[in-house]
């Protein structure tokens, strides 16, 4: 069962162009909407309510604070539109929730809708096949799914290539940068045709320490981990998984290059923070928004957190330097399944179009720049406008565009791998350790657990 959320205030942020153009979103994307579910963008041509029958949802999804607000909103509108239907919908952060999504589905009482990110998709999809093909209810709608990003599409399809979750947003790798520190550092600033080798030197530049011989500020922080890190390796010639997803290559020349070159910039270069004391008993986040810190690779999310943070100085977003074999980008991402069995599938389908609609995609998603919106059209509006920092935030189309959905989401066993890449890597980036080694041991296990398909 859900919960009866929390009513609070919720500023509908506002910036640019942005507001305005989605009201002529629908048109200038020349979708047609009609059917008995409502268009692609959800916001015309939907079912008269006499069409729908009296229902309860059951939602199960995998929010935090941040985003609740948004959900009450957009929750509290569906039913009050659709007053019969009723949305219960409980958010359980993290691990949790797909933890509660497998024993309720071993339980014989799925929700009727879910939330799925790429790092478990291929997990829940290709293994356990809980959601339900989403093709019938879609031509049935004339419901365009071309409008969302094809990486995604591949992460949320079955082997066979049938939609079984469609995604709210994106999240893709960025090289963050303090335009204003690597000025006075005599840095050159970054530009789109940087090499990993050009960001070392100007890290280097950045660098600094104080007269007690504590660092006071740093070139760079950022080491490749956790759901995105494939383009750590695949940029000096490795791979997590090879072409089939049936062996395991982190332990190849060139994947063994690429986590020394992360791991040297802590260790090796020093432009890093490698220890607490560097860090001075602040994350990542705090260091940039502080003006610690010259360089950050981080995703999407990063550039909504620095501006709420209300950074002083001049800042940007490029895309990732390139490697010495590329400028390779793995992504993912969330969305929302139907599952199979489950009753009132009408309803539930309709309170899915509603959730990925571009209305709630932009003001969820979108305004806030808190990632990539789900939707190729939403996502263009936003990016377009330049009114707010990052002003160069155009740069996440031809991002999204070139990455490629992360390997491990498509095997039946994504979670598994990634929860043993995670710590194996901190673990090198920690410092001490032979790199060759420990890739060859965390190799291992990620080909037993393959075994096991």
């Amino acid at each position: 069962m859900g919960r009866t959320p929390q009513v609070q205030h919720v500023t509908r942020r506002r910036f640019g162009g942005a507001a305005a153009s989605l009201a002529a979103l629908a048109g200038a994307t020349a979708l047609a909407a009609c059917g008995r579910a409502g268009g692609p963008t959800g916001e015309t041509t939907a079912p008269s309510p006499g069409k729908i029958g009296p229902a309860t949802l059951d939602v199960q999804l995998n929010f935090g604070s941040l985003e609740q607000p948004y959900l009450e909103k957009h929750i509290g509108a569906f039913m009050q539109k659709y007053p019969q239907v009723k949305v219960a919908w409980t958010s359980t952060q993290g691990d949790e929730h797909y933890k509660k999504l497998t024993t309720m589905v071993a339980g014989g009482t799925p929700p009727h809708l879910s939330h799925m990110t790429s790092r478990w998709a291929g997990q829940f999809i290709r293994g356990m096949g809980i959601y339900t093909d989403l093709t019938p209810l879609a031509k049935a709608d004339k419901f365009d799914l071309k409008d969302f990003w094809p990486l995604l599409s591949e992460g949320f399809s079955d082997a066979s290539g049938k939609p079984m979750v469609l995604p709210y947003d994106i999240t893709v790798q960025l090289l963050y940068f303090n335009a204003d520190l690597l000025n006075a550092s005599g840095a050159p600033l970054p530009t789109d045709r940087w090499t990993l080798d050009d960001l070392l030197a100007a890290a280097q530049k950045a660098t600094r320490k104080g007269a007690d011989g504590k660092y006071e500020q740093f070139g760079y922080d950022g080491l490749p981990n956790g759901g995105q890190f494939e383009y750590g390796v695949e940029r000096f010639g490795g791979r997590l998984l090879d072409e089939k997803l049936a062996k395991c290559e982190m332990n190849s020349a060139g994947s063994v290059r690429g986590v020394e070159f992360w791991t040297d910039l802590r260790h090796r270069h020093h432009v890093a923070p490698a220890t607490a004391e560097d860090r001075a008993g602040q994350n990542m986040r705090q260091m940039f928004s502080t003006g610690r810190l010259g360089m950050v690779i981080g995703g999407t999310t990063f550039a909504a957190q620095v501006r709420d943070d209300k950074a002083s100085f001049s800042w940007d977003v490029l895309p990732v330097p390139r490697g010495p074999a590329g400028d390779q980008l793995r992504s993912g991402g969330g969305g929302y399944g139907l599952h199979q069995g489950v009753k009132n599938l009408d309803a539930a389908w309709l309170f899915l179009q509603h959730l990925v609609s571009a209305e709630v995609l932009m003001d969820m998603v979108g305004q806030p720049r808190r990632s990539v919106p789900g939707r190729i059209t939403v996502a263009k509006v936003i990016a377009a406008d330049t009114s707010t920092s990052p002003k160069n935030w155009k740069v996440i189309i031809p991002v999204t565009e070139k990455a490629r959905h992360i390997t491990f989401g498509l095997t039946p066993k994504g979670g598994d791998i990634l929860e043993e890449v995670t710590p194996a890597l901190n673990k090198i980036y920690n410092g001490g350790t032979n790199v060759k080694s420990e890739l060859d041991g965390l190799t291992q296990r990620i080909n037993a657990i393959l075994g096991t398909r």
